[in-house]
């Protein structure tokens, strides 16, 4: 099945654009930017440049659909973003558990992919690995911060969020002189490169 299709089948996913006001058009703006770039960076070999020290570095599933999140205190607001070409489609879901605890929005980066249980089952999962914040003043902070402040929500993450039948984790990321460790981790699901974030640019896939 089409991995775009099976994204918005087994999140239930319906098109909206209830969220996308005047209000959030910064930070929406802002999350389609970064996920228009990730997609634009997928249709080019992986970089055989050096990673940059002031990165952060993650895996990248080989099946794998690219999102962000938009989230309030709102259950109702939340609303899923899928590039489409240079543009972002909006999504909500008939079944999101997805809430914050406070009024202020965020925006969630993530990789959507499927994880093989131990008894053979398939469990997909959104795995989170950046966080977006409503205030201009957010808009320069570095990678370090913005995972720090990722890791802040990450109980509620795990243990509150759901969106269809995706579960949510908190993807591990760290720095670069990890890449040793990152080509070597064992995963319920297969990896197909080393993902740099905030570098040279936010998002840069590097062969394992």
């Amino acid at each position: 099945m089409d991995i775009h299709i099976a994204l918005l089948q087994r999140l239930n996913l319906l098109p909206t654009m209830k969220t996308a006001t005047i209000k959030n058009s910064g930070l929406i703006s802002r999350a389609c930017e970064r996920l228009i770039q990730v997609e634009h960076t997928l249709k080019h070999a992986a970089s055989e440049a050096q990673i940059s020290q002031d990165a952060y570095i993650t895996w990248r599933p080989l099946y794998c659909k690219d999102i962000f999140i938009f989230a309030n205190g709102k259950p109702n607001d939340t609303m899923v973003g899928v590039a489409a070409g240079k543009h972002c489609q909006f999504f909500c879901s008939q079944h999101s558990t997805v809430s914050m605890p406070t009024e202020s929005a965020v925006v969630f980066m993530a990789h959507v992919t499927c994880d093989v249980l131990q008894d053979g089952r398939e469990q997909m999962v959104i795995l989170v690995y950046d966080i977006l914040c409503d205030d201009d003043s957010c808009q320069d902070t570095p990678v370090r911060d913005r995972y720090a402040n990722l890791l802040k929500h990450q109980r509620i993450i795990e243990t509150t969020f759901q969106l269809g039948e995706a579960i949510f984790k908190v993807q591990w990321m760290g720095e670069s002189s990890c890449q040793a460790k990152v080509a070597t981790l064992q995963l319920p699901h297969e990896k197909c490169g080393i993902v740099e974030v905030g570098g040279r640019v936010q998002y840069q896939i590097h062969a394992v």
